[in-house]
C-alpha cells in the first residue's frame, strides 16, 4: 500500500491532538487511537445516558408547566368567586346597616310610645274644635278642615 503525500502531516497532527511526541510512530498512533475509541465509546454511553436523564426532566418540566396553568386557571376563579363574595358580603352590609338603622327608629318608637309621648304628627282631632260641616245647596255634607290644616303646618315647623 502507498503512503499518502499527507500521510506524515496527518500523523504529526494526530500526534499533537493525542499529546504525543512529533515523531510517535504509526504503531504508537494507532494504539492511542484504540484507546480513544474505547473513551469515545464510554462518551457515548453516558451521553445516551444524559439524553434519557434530559428526556425525563423535559417530561418532569411539562407537567410542572401543566399543573402551573391549571394553578393559574384556579387561581382566576377563586380571584372572581372572592371579588363575588365581597360585593355579596357588601350588600349584605348595606342591607344590615339598613335595618340596624329601621331597628333603631322602631326602637325609639316603643320608648315613644311607652313614655306616653305624642308624636311630631300626632295632633289631637276634636271634631268640634277643628272640623266644621257645612250643608251646601246639592244636600252632601262638607267639611271644614281649615283650623285642622293650620295647626298641622303650625306643629311641623316646631
Amino acid at each position: 500500500m502507498s503512503k499518502s503525500k499527507l500521510y506524515d502531516d496527518i500523523l504529526r497532527a494526530l500526534s499533537s491532538i493525542f499529546g504525543l511526541h512529533e515523531d510517535a510512530t504509526e504503531a504508537e498512533v494507532h494504539a492511542r487511537l484504540l484507546e480513544e475509541e474505547a473513551l469515545i465509546s464510554d462518551l457515548r454511553a453516558q451521553i445516551s445516558t444524559l439524553e434519557g436523564s434530559v428526556r425525563e426532566l423535559r417530561a418532569q418540566v411539562d407537567g410542572l408547566i401543566v399543573a402551573r396553568e391549571e394553578t393559574e386557571q384556579r387561581c382566576v376563579a377563586l380571584e372572581a368567586a372572592l371579588e363575588e363574595a365581597k360585593a355579596t358580603a357588601s350588600n349584605l352590609g348595606e342591607a344590615l346597616e339598613a335595618q340596624r338603622k329601621e331597628n333603631v327608629a322602631l326602637a325609639a318608637e316603643v320608648v315613644r310610645l311607652r313614655s306616653g309621648q305624642k308624636g311630631p304628627e300626632a295632633v289631637a282631632l276634636d271634631a268640634d274644635e277643628h272640623l266644621h260641616t257645612r250643608r251646601p245647596a246639592s244636600g252632601g255634607m262638607v267639611f271644614d278642615a281649615t283650623d285642622l290644616f293650620s295647626r298641622l303646618l303650625k306643629n311641623k315647623s316646631n
